[in-house]
């Protein structure tokens, strides 16, 4: 049985003027390094607010807030390495779950070649895959406070988190700066997750016509190849317009196949241009098409 999806993500961000943020005052706290090589950092995000239904049934990734009144949604240590020809990043996660217990993982950890002739670069650990406009973005980095819902329920909760492998290329295109353009091609598998979540799954429904398959098994999960092309044109300091192409097929919780593929578009203009602060205006488009191999647990072994 095939299961076809689609999903439209529009998002417009104005942002005020402002002289210096605190965003940007904390990132200056956070500019300092050991030697000039390794770039220790410190992010810290928190969640307030209410709901008439349940906050952890409204979470749709896995580091949505999860509680009421205030949640620690992340604390970020990270440590960059940065030298001419490698590079490498690692970072941890501690979080509140719906309980208020506390929680953490490894989010990111890998290292990089850079700077090989011709202009490619080789990644491999766990990461964040260069899947559309937003999948490579920590928590302190999302414009919201949820996780951007196509990429939480069409790649998994953590969006597509692998441990493999990743080879970019910025296409040459001569000396017209203006215009970047890079194709990355990268292989894995999904790191496994537990995030805790209390929902009934398997044979647990209830109803199982209610129940027809179980959503979660329709994730990336094992032999994850991906692909992604993506250019960026600046008119001038403030006006750019970016998109990209990206695709990722493998198998799936059900030991079948399960592609997405996904189309990204953004325009962006700063008050400033290059220099930070000031006014700021963002428009962003996403759409993603996913197809899914799938079978339900419920049905008869003849009929999958």
């Amino acid at each position: 049985m095939k299961n076809t999806c689609i999903a439209l993500a529009v998002m417009v961000l104005p942002a005020a003027a402002q002289n210096a943020s605190p965003w940007e005052t904390w990132e200056r706290l956070n500019d300092w390094s050991i030697s000039d090589v390794l770039f220790p950092n410190l992010h810290l995000h928190g969640a307030g607010g209410f709901s008439t239904g349940e906050a952890e049934e409204l979470a749709s990734g896995g580091h949505d807030p999860q509680r009421e009144a205030f949640s620690a949604q992340a604390i970020e240590p990270g440590l960059s390495l940065r030298t001419r020809y490698l590079e490498g990043f690692t970072n941890y996660l501690w979080y509140q779950d719906a309980d208020g217990n506390w929680d953490g993982e490894w989010e990111e950890a890998f290292g990089k070649i850079v700077n090989i002739p011709g202009g490619f670069e080789l990644k491999g650990g766990q990461y964040l895959s260069r899947y559309g406009a937003l999948n490579d973005r920590h928590v302190h980095a999302w414009d919201f406070v949820d996780s951007e819902m196509a990429l939480s329920r069409f790649l998994g909760d953590d969006g597509l988190l692998l441990q493999g492998g990743e080879l970019s290329w910025t296409l040459p295109f001569g000396m017209d700066t203006a215009f970047v353009s890079v194709a990355s091609v990268g292989f894995g598998n999904a790191r496994a997750h537990d995030h805790g979540h209390d929902h009934d799954h398997g044979h647990e429904h209830g109803d199982e016509e209610d129940f027809p398959h179980e959503g979660e098994e329709s994730a990336l999960a094992d032999d994850v190849w991906t692909a992604r092309l993506m250019g960026r044109y600046r008119f001038d300091d403030f006006h750019a317009v970016t998109a990209g192409v990206s695709w990722a097929g493998g198998t799936n919780g059900f030991g079948r196949d399960t592609g997405v593929i996904g189309f990204d578009a953004e325009y962006l203009w700063r008050e400033r241009g290059l220099e930070q602060g000031g006014r700021a205006f963002r428009w962003r488009n996403e759409l993603l098409w996913r197809d899914v191999e799938a079978f339900s647990e419920h049905e008869d072994e003849e009929e999958n």
